[in-house]
């Protein structure tokens, strides 16, 4: 849990980056990535965070890693689509039965289960409710999905 901080501050940040990466979720550092989001952008399974970055905007692209079962991960990459459509080929190809846990796990990889996910992990954090997910990020979110 996080104590003593404030939202969106760098030392806030580190202390994101350090628990995304103690989950498994790898995390750094650069200067000016954009993706679907300003200021963070999946590479190749790792996310990559402008230090300025949203706590808010991180939590949920991690989340959308945290969700893709780890044989996948490296498939997301920008475009999380494309990588979700190579899972879904993937477990084709192999016959994967429907109701097989991994067959399931692909297909609960979309924004509602990323939008959890980032919830459960703020509470995990001890993060505020109104900071944890921000509603001016997600009506930019629904509008960037819509213009696709």
């Amino acid at each position: 849990m996080l104590r003593n901080y404030s939202i969106d501050a760098s030392s806030t940040r580190d202390q994101v980056l350090q628990f995304l990466n103690g989950l498994g979720i790898p995390a750094r550092y650069e200067v000016g990535p954009t993706g679907f989001s300003d200021g963070c952008r999946i590479d190749q399974g790792t996310l990559v965070i402008d230090p300025e970055c949203r706590i808010s905007t991180v939590l949920h692209e991690a989340g959308h890693l945290a969700i893709t079962p780890r044989c996948f991960r490296s498939l997301m990459d920008g475009n999380l689509y494309a990588g979700q459509r190579e899972m879904l080929r993937c477990i084709d190809e192999k016959g994967v039965h429907p109701d097989a846990p991994l067959y399931r796990a692909v297909i609960q990889c979309s924004d509602p289960e990323a939008t959890a996910w980032a919830w459960a992990a703020g509470v995990s954090l001890g993060l505020p409710d109104r900071e944890t997910i921000r509603d001016d990020e997600y009506a930019s979110h629904r509008r960037s999905r819509d213009r696709r």
